[in-house]
């Protein structure tokens, strides 16, 4: 497969076929070795609200800039972070304990928070995320599917508690 098809074209961030290659590699390895994964699933918050007033170019340049934002904070090897779908990011982060994570998951939703878009020339208000946590202790196996639903279940946790915030699943 070739690497274009790993990578999602409008924010230049791996996709979900890279998921499913590398990181699937990456948790046989940790299997192996009991080795810990920590997962977020991060997600705008009122992202569809912001395309409906501002329209699709805007979300657009919104998605990028978010994407931009995460890259940043994942220069790590052993970070890997993709384009879910649609608003939605995902990120595995792999030999990190849940505190590193939720550390990392914290600065990410603060440098957003903190990120102003400007829309039409004009400086508009910050977009937020909401993020869920989730952290695979090296016991058993562990599915790419596992992973991903159980950091989602951390963030509409998340998402429920208010939003733009950082849940953890226990």
């Amino acid at each position: 497969m070739s690497n274009k098809a790993m990578v999602d074209e409008l924010t230049d961030m791996n996709n979900r076929r890279y998921m499913e290659w590398f990181i699937g590699e990456k948790i046989k390895k940790l299997e192996e070795e009991s080795g810990t994964i920590s997962c977020m699933m991060l997600d705008i918050d009122y992202f569809k609200q912001f395309n409906d007033r501002y329209g699709h170019i805007a979300g657009d340049v919104c998605l990028k800039k978010i994407a931009e934002i995460i890259r940043g904070c994942c220069q790590d090897n052993d970070v890997a972070a993709i384009r879910f779908g649609g608003e939605e990011f995902f990120i595995c982060l792999f030999r990190w304990d849940r505190d590193e994570a939720v550390e990392m998951a914290e600065t990410i939703r603060e440098r957003i928070a903190e990120c102003r878009f400007k829309i039409n020339g004009e400086e508009e208000g910050a977009v937020t995320i909401s993020i869920g946590v989730y952290t695979w202790h090296g016991e058993g196996k562990v599915q790419m599917d596992d992973l991903v639903c159980l950091s989602d279940k951390a963030l509409y946790q998340a998402k429920k508690n208010g939003r733009n915030r950082v849940e953890v699943l226990p």
